[in-house]
C-alpha cells in the first residue's frame, strides 16, 4: 500500500511501453505519503538478447499549495460603532470572537498564514490573528475589526452604506 493513495496496492510508477516514459499511476500528495522516495529498477533487452539495467531514485517533492479562505462573504457592522468592534457574521448579533472569526487553512503544515485587509476608500478595517482555540493545526483564524488609521473616523450608514473588503491570505 502506498501513502499517496489509500488502498492502492499496485506500484505507484509504471513505464509506458510505447514511449518508454516513467509515469505515475495516481496523483501524489506529499503531506499524506508515508514514503517520498521510490527506487525503480529499469531494464532493457534488445533483439539479440543484450541487456542493460539502471536504478533510478525518484524523490517526490512538496508542492506549496495555496491557502484556502473559508468564510461567508457577507458580513455586517453597525454605524457609529466603537473602534475595535468586530465585523459580524450576517446572522450574528454577538461580539464574541468565536462566532465571527474568519478562517483559512493550508495543507502545508509548517506554513505561517498572514492576512491583509484592503477596503475601498480609507483603510478602516484590520485583521487580528487569533490564538488557540481558534487557530489550530493547519487552520488560522482572524477577527476583522473596525480600526481606522484616523481614530476620529467613524462609520456612517448615510454616507457609505457598504464597504467592500478584500481579504488576502498568504503563506510562507
Amino acid at each position: 500500500e502506498h501513502g499517496s493513495q489509500p488502498g492502492f496496492t499496485s506500484p505507484p510508477l509504471a513505464i509506458n511501453a510505447g514511449s518508454g516514459q516513467l509515469l505515475t499511476r495516481f496523483p501524489f500528495n506529499f503531506e499524506s505519503m508515508e514514503e517520498s522516495v521510490y527506487v525503480v529498477k529499469i531494464g532493457v533487452r534488445d533483439s539479440s538478447g543484450l541487456t542493460d539495467t539502471i536504478i533510478l531514485r525518484v524523490n517526490v517533492g512538496d508542492l506549496n499549495e495555496p491557502p484556502l479562505l473559508e468564510d461567508d462573504p457577507e458580513r455586517k457592522i453597525l454605524e457609529n460603532c466603537n473602534v475595535g468592534s468586530f465585523v459580524l457574521n450576517m446572522d450574528n448579533t454577538d461580539q464574541n470572537t468565536q462566532n465571527n472569526a474568519v478562517c483559512a487553512s493550508d495543507e502545508d503544515t509548517n506554513d505561517v498564514l498572514t492576512m491583509n485587509v484592503h477596503s475601498t476608500g480609507a483603510q478602516l478595517f484590520v485583521a487580528e490573528k487569533l490564538s488557540a482555540p481558534y487557530t489550530v493545526g493547519t487552520t488560522t483564524c482572524w477577527a476583522i475589526k473596525f480600526d481606522p488609521a484616523d481614530k476620529a473616523e467613524s462609520l456612517d450608514f448615510e454616507t457609505a452604506s457598504m464597504h467592500i473588503l478584500q481579504l488576502d491570505v498568504t503563506d510562507s
